[in-house]
């Protein structure tokens, strides 16, 4: 006998029992596993083996080693001498022909009709090969493989390995009631648990008493249906798993949770591997301290790391559970009576919604079942990352933004056309970097997009709703306005994802005016949604408005603020007056200039310099976001300053020399009460009777009074917030000239008439 030959035999023989001459062995069997083992040609020992696999005298399948097994100790031989036979080899046409014949299992070295030595019980051919459908057999015991079965291979690196319970016999996936009894427990509920029929009696003189009928649970949903429409049957087992009798007997480990996460809109996803021990939808319960309902359902995949009857799986599971720590490790109990769990590992990940988004993607195209398209139907529904599926060309979906404006603290307003010739298909969901918005329910408006018929495939109808508007709802902060994707999906659950480009999103205060949003909805403040973007509006206004960035700074105990607005010939008038006032009154207070970023700013520098010539106080300089909301600036101007009292010009006012001597006069005596100008006839009734424009006062009393009134759209021009009725009136002759204020337009006034209503509901 050849030395190889020798050495060969000795490390069977310290193995295993096996036959003198056995060239191989099959040393795992299993329906999800399939075959796996190792063969050596002792003629040719440094070159692959070529196996074949026979049911009863029918080749099925073939298969060459090529799988290092360093541990057979065969030198050149154990480079190449491992086999595996995964599931799918056995799904083949002449595997299928031979189902229910009742052909034995082997496996032969070819070409010299050598048999390998079966260390397990080998499956049957028809466990192995699936009679049409895409799942696998449920896992049910198997006496004669346990008995003969070495230990099972232990589980991924990190991952416990199973207790002995793993090999209890399990029920199949959806039992068959009895024909006795067409009144069966729901599947997950022990048959034992189900009420038996009442007994008779042979009474003829009284009849027995009529027992009222008993609510069962309901039933869970057929694969079938639950594959045509999966949100609606986990919603179901969800419910379902309210009526499930709490678990009596001691957890037993049915697999692990390896990684979960959620989708805004959607379910909850976990990754990970079990034993499908209540097939493959199914009521369960989920939480950490405390256990939700939930409804899940599961795709699978054979993986040759884990134990006999496990499977990697990939679940969508409906529950109200999220989690509410940094680090939540939840588990999950199911099965028929409740006491299958699934556990986190010390390794197990949240996931954020990016990162769930690329696991399912990389998950699907290893994944298998009946519930594969459905999931993955399901992310794309949900999953604002998940990427088109190739439905979404084959049935001619079409999509663009047109214009994306952002209102930081409400959401987004989106106008667009969207196209889908076989099924309706409507915007769900807008991913604005990170934040993910689902669409505000009763917001989308369809529009004749008539532009479109040739894209429409000249369908007319189809034309006539192509265009839509939609509010996108949630707390957005400016600075997440970044790439948008918009998902739209079709009534079929089919998913279509469009990238919004950069020149089509706007942000409502820098890029975009308030009016602007009336090109979106024309009747937008009788919307139902306008109360909450009013109160967006102004809140974001307060904000803005609060800033102030000091450029010089001068402390005075008293100074005048003048404010230096958009329009240049109004800043050079003011300035000139200034002058003139300087002129004639050389012991002015500092003059303060609150001043923009616009084209009027040089203008205002030039002034400035001009009048620290004039002026022996020493003056400061603020620039504004917004000029026209310089009033709501002044807490931070004051607090800088230091100043006590103050005389306030808005933009656009020019008080005449009577007006700057009342004015000056109140300054070196102020009372608890404003002194305020009246603006003469102009453009703006409402802002002259403010007098908010141009007044004297005290700091302390101006500023309680203004941490009370909300910011107006359009600033001094809107004529609000107007100054207390108790405030002084100006001497006769006293007044001020109006500068050019532009009006403001019918949306700003409509959400300023909400912001300054008497009683408005905050909520």
């Amino acid at each position: 006998m050849p030395r190889l030959e020798s050495v060969l035999f000795r490390h069977m023989d310290a193995q295993i029992e096996t036959p003198a001459r056995t060239r191989g062995v099959v040393e795992r069997a299993g329906r999800f596993l399939g075959l796996t083992g190792w063969a050596v040609d002792p003629s040719h020992p440094g070159r692959p083996a070529e196996i074949e696999v026979l049911a009863g005298e029918t080749v099925i399948a073939t298969c060459r080693t090529s799988l290092p097994r360093p541990d057979l100790g065969l030198g050149e031989a154990a480079a190449a001498a491992g086999f595996r036979l995964p599931r799918t080899a056995f799904q083949t046409a002449v595997a299928r022909a031979q189902r229910g014949k009742g052909g034995v299992l082997s496996l032969r070295l070819a070409g010299t009709g050598e048999a390998l030595h079966a260390a397990v019980a080998l499956p049957s051919l028809d466990e192995l090969v699936d009679a049409g459908g895409d799942d696998p057999p449920s896992p049910v015991a198997e006496p004669a493989a346990a008995a003969a079965s070495p230990p099972p291979v232990p589980p991924p690196a990190g991952v416990p390995a199973p207790p002995a319970a793993s090999s209890r016999p399990l029920p199949t996936a959806e039992p068959v009631p009895p024909a006795a009894s067409s009144e069966q427990p729901p599947a997950g509920v022990p048959a034992s648990s189900a009420m038996p029929p009442p007994a008779t009696e042979s009474v003829p003189s009284v009849a027995p008493p009529v027992a009222p009928p008993v609510a069962l649970p309901p039933s869970p949903p057929s694969a079938e249906a639950a594959a045509r429409d999966l949100p609606a049957a986990l919603a179901s087992l969800r419910q379902l798993a309210t009526t499930l009798p709490a678990a009596t007997a001691p957890p037993r480990q049915a697999g692990f949770i390896e990684a979960f996460g959620a989708t805004t809109g959607g379910p909850l996803w976990l990754f990970g591997w079990m034993r499908p021990t209540a097939g493959h939808h199914f009521p369960c319960r989920i939480g950490e301290e405390t256990l939700h309902p939930a409804g899940m359902a599961i795709a699978w995949q054979a993986r040759p790391d884990l134990p006999e009857g496990g499977v990697a799986f990939t679940a969508a599971v409906d529950t109200a559970w999220r989690p509410d720590s940094e680090t939540p490790r939840p588990q999950l109990l199911f099965g028929p009576d409740g006491a299958d769990r699934l556990e986190c590992l010390d390794t197990s990940q949240w996931l954020d919604e990016p990162a769930c988004a690329t696991r399912l993607a990389a998950a699907a195209a290893k994944l298998s079942g009946r519930f594969l398209r459905p999931l993955q139907r399901l992310a794309a529904a949900t999953n604002a990352w998940a990427p088109d599926g190739p439905e979404t060309a084959a049935l001619g979906l079409k999509a663009h933004v047109e214009r994306l404006v952002v209102v930081p603290g409400f959401g987004a307003l989106v106008a667009g056309w969207a196209l889908s010739p076989q099924q309706p298909m409507q915007p769900r969901l807008l991913r604005l970097g990170e934040r993910v918005l689902p669409v505000l329910p009763g917001s989308i408006t369809r529009t004749a997009r008539r532009d479109l018929l040739e894209n429409a495939g000249g369908s007319a109808r189809l034309a006539a709703s192509a265009g839509f508007t939609a509010v996108f709802a949630g707390p957005l902060a400016p600075e997440d306005a970044g790439e948008a994707v918009l998902k739209l999906v079709t009534e079929g659950g089919i998913g279509c994802n469009h990238r919004v480009a950069p020149a089509q999103l706007r942000l409502l205060g820098h890029s975009a005016e308030i009016e602007e949003l009336l090109t979106f909805y024309p009747a937008l403040e009788r919307e139902a949604w306008f109360p909450d973007l009013a109160r967006a509006i102004g809140a974001g206004l307060r904000r803005a408005a609060a800033r102030a960035t000091l450029v010089l700074l001068h402390p005075a105990p008293a100074a005048i603020l003048a404010t230096i607005g958009a329009d240049r010939s109004d800043a050079a008038l003011l300035l000139a007056d200034l002058a003139l006032l300087a002129d004639r009154r050389p012991d002015l207070p500092p003059i303060v200039l609150l001043l923009g970023s616009g084209e009027t700013r040089a203008t205002a520098l030039a002034g400035f310099g001009e009048l620290q010539e004039q002026v022996a106080a020493r003056g400061s300089l603020f620039e504004l976001p917004d000029p026209a909301q310089a009033l709501h600036a002044l807490p931070t101007v004051l607090d800088a300053l230091g100043a006590e009292r103050f005389i306030f010009l808005g933009p656009g006012a020019f008080p005449d020399a009577a007006g700057w001597d009342a004015l000056l006069d109140v300054l070196a005596a102020p009372g608890p009460a404003p002194f305020s100008l009246t603006l003469r006839s102009g453009p703006l009734d409402a802002a002259a009777a403010a007098g908010t424009a141009c007044f004297a006062w005290r700091r302390a009393e101006c500023l309680g009074w203004l941490a009370t009134q909300p910011v107006p759209v359009g600033g001094l021009a809107s004529g609000l917030p107007a100054l207390p009725p108790n405030r002084a009136a100006p001497p006769p002759g006293a007044g001020a000239d109006p500068g050019r204020l532009v009006p403001v337009g019918r949306l700003a006034r409509a959400v300023n008439a909400l912001l300054f209503a008497p009683e408005t509901p905050h909520g």
